[in-house]
């Protein structure tokens, strides 16, 4: 008992409410590095291994903004808008139009550093999407739940007491740091705040100032520290109170390496819209079932759609994500699921749809939901078409497709 609340010690100034379901704070530094293993873009790859350290700083920067915002302080409550693709764009935007960050594509340009930040703030909401729609519903499918074990009492307003220690985010993130010997691991990139201020003003919010940005960045960097020290003492009590997720979070569906590849594809598109004039063309990223997957379940219904942990159902979510931001308008024409005969499996009322937020300010993902179960050992088809379009009216090159395998009526492999 003594060892579990001697973790929470270093932690207690900074339970401030978090949002639900998302990826923690070590945990979106660690899918934005292992990332870079799957850029093809040989300029991109050097600029972000000459400024990793400002890559994983953006990565970490979104979720600052909750915890200014949560604490009121002025100027410091932009953590929802940095984590879409409206903010990304802008910030991009901001970056090209700076006459003195010529050659945007050098490695050890005047305007790296930041360059880097952008693309790792992208790489943020891309994770999140991943992560909240696959791999926390199947932290439910496997009935293991964070909660901490000492900790009680009368709620904070709306959450209770220590609402960030017992959280799957934070869980997650006592094990990343051990598994990956991530202690040292945080970034000393201090944010590019007047730019960023002025990025922020182009979108109307001319509430967030440069100092409220370095006031979030401040609180951000203690949260990496304490999360350090709690690491210490607590890693091993999650490992034991939840034994699927400390040994699946890295390699499931949803998971680290699962987003990493997902962002990679995202911070390509986004670097493309700094270096080149031209709007890239969207390809998909990300799919669920995975290509080939056998033993997808048949069991659909009654649906279980939430994203984050609330009703599970992780299994059964056929998803696709995009390169760039979708127009979410085109999504019920722009992907099908198609049976062994081709033809159309009916859908659930209101899906397809973009997701798993709103989609106003620039989401990538989309999710199927059938509005039927599917056949025992069947082989299926899922299409994202050329009548999807993204934010800009671009649709993808040709129609992408891959299929997946039920299992069996006995719930095994089929013969």
């Amino acid at each position: 008992m003594a060892v579990a609340l001697a973790s929470l010690i270093p932690l207690v100034p900074l339970l401030v409410p978090s949002p639900a379901g998302a990826a923690g704070d070590t945990t979106h530094g660690f899918m934005a590095d292992q990332a870079r293993e799957f850029i093809d873009d040989e300029a991109l790859s050097e600029l972000l291994a000459a400024n990793r350290d400002a890559f994983v700083s953006g990565a970490h920067f979104p979720d600052s903004g909750y915890w200014a915002g949560g604490a009121g302080v002025p100027g410091g409550d932009y953590g929802e808008i940095t984590h879409w693709e409206r903010f990304v764009n802008a910030y991009a935007a901001h970056i090209r139009a700076k006459g003195e960050c010529a050659p945007l594509a050098d490695p050890w340009g005047p305007c790296a550093p930041m360059i880097a930040h952008a693309l790792g703030t992208a790489a943020h909401g891309m994770g999140d999407e991943l992560w909240d729609w696959l791999f926390e519903p199947l932290v439910t499918d496997h009935g293991e739940k964070p909660d901490h074990p000492t900790l009680s009492g009368p709620p904070l307003g709306d959450y209770p007491p220590g609402s960030l220690i017992t959280s799957i985010e934070y869980a997650m993130d006592m094990v990343a740091i051990v598994d990956h010997d991530l202690w040292a691991d945080i970034p000393a990139f201090m944010p590019p705040a007047d730019d960023l201020e002025a990025v922020y003003h182009a979108l109307g919010r001319d509430d967030i100032t440069a100092h409220g940005i370095l006031v979030g960045h401040t609180m951000e960097t203690a949260i990496l520290v304490a999360e350090r020290v709690g690491a210490l003492l607590d890693a091993e009590r999650v490992r034991e109170q939840m034994p699927w997720s400390a040994s699946h979070y890295f390699s499931e569906s949803g998971g680290v390496r699962y987003a990493a590849k997902g962002i990679a594809g995202y911070v390509e598109a986004v670097w493309s819209k700094i270096t080149e004039p031209s709007h890239p063309q969207p390809r998909v990223v990300a799919v669920h079932p995975e290509p080939g997957e056998a033993g997808v379940p048949t069991q659909w219904l009654p649906p279980r759609t939430s994203p984050g942990p609330h009703t599970g159902g992780g299994e059964n979510r056929v998803l696709a994500s995009l390169s760039n931001s979708l127009d979410a308008t085109t999504v019920a024409a722009g992907f099908r699921l198609l049976d062994p005969d081709g033809d159309a499996v009916p859908a659930l009322a209101g899906y397809p749809k973009a997701g798993p937020y709103g989609a106003a300010d620039g989401t990538h993902s989309m999710l199927f939901y059938p509005a039927v179960n599917l056949e025992p050992c069947t082989t299926y088809t899922a299409v994202v078409t050329t009548a999807l379009r993204d934010h800009a009216g671009a649709s993808l090159a040709a129609d992408h497709s891959w299929s997946f395998q039920t299992r069996a009526d006995t719930g095994g492999p089929c013969a």
